[in-house]
């Protein structure tokens, strides 16, 4: 008895399940399109659903000082790099950082497009790419203001 219900409500739910994927009647001006391009439609309407605006962690505030110096000092501000000595911006100070970064705007900020950027001349540091929570300290830092202290 349990099995015969078993295949009853198996076959039923793949029925109902099934019925879920199929197309439903298309008005007259729309029956020359064929599914790709119905399938490629519904992508892009779904997929602009998912735009949005980053949230800005209130916790902990970083600061320039506190948080974003060491890694500019240490990855940035060296010997023939930026340390003042050449064309390219020096990255020393907090206002020498300020100048390339749009505050609370990560990806308008030049540094920020500048060490996540994988290949070709400006990627930075020329050594070797920070680590991820580098990126995240100054991603987060610019998204919060950019404070100095």
């Amino acid at each position: 008895m349990y099995a015969d219900h078993d295949e009853l409500l198996s076959a039923h739910d793949e029925d109902h399940f099934l019925s879920f994927f199929q197309w439903p009647a298309l008005p007259s001006e729309f029956e020359s399109m064929n599914k790709i391009n119905l399938t490629l439609i519904w992508l892009i309407l779904f997929a602009s659903g998912c735009i949005h605006d980053p949230v800005i962690p209130d916790s902990p505030l970083l600061t320039f000082e506190a948080n974003v110096q060491a890694i500019t000092l240490n990855n940035c501000a060296r010997s023939g790099c930026h340390d003042g000595n050449e064309e390219d911006p020096t990255l020393i100070t907090y206002n020498d950082v300020m100048s390339q970064v749009k505050p609370g705007d990560p990806k308008g900020s030049e540094l920020y497009k500048v060490i996540t950027k994988l290949s070709g001349e400006k990627v930075m540091p020329p050594n070797g790419p920070l680590s991820d929570q580098q990126i995240q300290t100054i991603y987060i830092w610019i998204l919060q203001g950019a404070k100095e202290k």
